[in-house]
């Protein structure tokens, strides 16, 4: 009885499987002995073959106005061209006789050029050795070294506008910040607890809740998460006769020498959101809450020492995630107490900023363990034979950017603002 055409296939399919993974590995031995004689062939080889990792395709977001301005400016230079050619289409007898004249001045200057003598005539004669096929080829050549040059030249202006357009990004974003009455040109002298962007206040924090909210325990998690911290709750009880606004509470929280004003949100019960506020006059951050873990749901979680922690702030590379970096340090003191082994991380990955707090222990490195690397992949200089130990305390949050206020709330302007659509493109990042 005759096999069925698809055990045929499998059989088929099989032996070219083995086939191809036979030569795979005789190639891959061929170029280790290769390799062995010659290390460079091996080096340029992995460095071909880098993987492209998400850092790689980023690519760094400019604002709307900058092509807009472009968009702009080329329909108004295609508008002066359609203008120039209606006006050359309504004087046609000028044209001709500016043509006739340009006819006269170039035969006059072609008789010149014959009793002078002309450069092309050098050329000429340098190219009179050269077939037809060669001539081309070398001025096909000199074309496209034309062009390499003028498109470098144009990215190179291009490039230059671009950094251009993100200094004047960056001093909009920075002028949001509230001034700290020094001057940024002196130094930070040492043995100075707490110096806040120049000056000497220790930062405080006023934290309440939006109206009618039930999540106190939320709020107070955060009075231990941020050192220096008050949490008064938004009285919701029936007897109140006044509900206050954000703009009350800024200025009650200013007159009491706060420095910044947090706002917890509520969405059935858990935490949706959390504004910050610099005092007096803003910025507002408005973020969402992704997610949010207690402490008591983390396995083997440490408890909180009470002590000011060390801040690791990651990728706020952008002038928005530097706004954005600058607003979240300014929550922190700048003297850490070193004995707590205590580290807040702000972490920025793809515009989402997570929120860790861990206690660390140095140890010396087990024989089976790897060093501490950097970022590339090498290690550590000074610390081969060391490893670190963490504890997560809690909690962990997730948090989303969704508007910069450049005051307080809405009606005083917004210098960001998320949109739906902003995310469409994976490799563009905000922060």
């Amino acid at each position: 009885m005759p096999r069925a055409n698809k055990i045929v296939r499998q059989e088929s399919w099989l032996r070219q499987k083995a086939a191809k993974g036979k030569q795979q590995i005789q190639d891959r031995r061929e170029r280790r002995r290769v390799e062995e004689k010659n290390p460079a062939l091996k080096a340029k080889r992995l460095a071909n073959n880098k993987p492209q990792t998400l850092e790689d395709k980023r690519v760094y977001p400019s604002s709307e106005d900058y092509y807009s301005r472009r968009k702009r400016r080329r329909v108004a230079e295609e508008g002066t061209e359609e203008d120039e050619t209606e006006g050359k289409d309504d004087e046609p007898e000028v044209e001709e006789a500016e043509g006739a004249e340009m006819e006269v001045e170039r035969n006059e200057d072609d008789d010149l050029a014959s009793l002078l003598g002309d450069s092309d005539d050098d050329e000429e004669d340098k190219d009179a050795g050269l077939t037809r096929k060669e001539r081309r080829e070398k001025h096909l050549a000199e074309q496209e070294e034309k062009r390499k040059a003028d498109e470098a030249q144009a990215a190179a202006d291009e490039a230059e506008k671009r950094i251009a357009h993100e200094d004047r990004m960056a001093a909009k974003y920075t002028s949001l910040l509230p001034s700290d009455g020094a001057d940024e040109e002196d130094e930070v002298e040492e043995g100075q607890p707490g110096k806040v962007g120049g000056s000497l206040e220790q930062p405080r924090l006023l934290i309440t809740t939006s109206r009618h909210a039930t999540i106190h325990r939320y709020a107070e998690t955060l009075c231990d998460l941020f050192p220096n911290s008050t949490y008064i709750p938004r009285s919701g009880h029936h007897h109140t006769h006044h509900e206050y606004s954000v703009r009350e509470i800024a200025s009650y929280a200013h007159n009491r020498g706060y420095t910044a004003l947090l706002i917890l949100n509520e969405d059935q019960k858990k935490p949706s959101g959390l504004d910050i506020t610099l005092l007096p006059d803003g910025p507002m951050l408005h973020f969402s809450v992704q997610t949010w873990v207690d402490a008591k749901r983390l396995p083997n979680h440490g408890r909180s020492t009470g002590h000011v922690p060390e801040v690791l702030m990651n990728n706020f590379d952008t002038p928005l995630g530097k706004l954005v970096g600058s607003v979240l340090g300014r929550l922190f003191p700048k003297a850490p107490e070193l004995v707590g082994r205590t580290v807040v991380t702000l972490h920025n990955q793809r515009d989402f900023v997570f929120v860790r707090r861990h206690r660390y222990m140095m140890r010396e490195k087990r024989e089976t363990e790897r060093s501490v690397t950097e970022k590339d992949g090498k290690k550590m200089t000074g610390v081969e034979d060391l490893r670190v130990a963490l504890q997560e305390i809690g909690p962990r949050m997730t948090l989303k950017l969704r508007r910069v206020d450049k005051g307080l709330q809405r009606t005083s302007g917004q210098a960001f603002e998320w949109t739906g659509r902003m995310e469409k493109k994976r490799t563009v990042f905000q922060l």
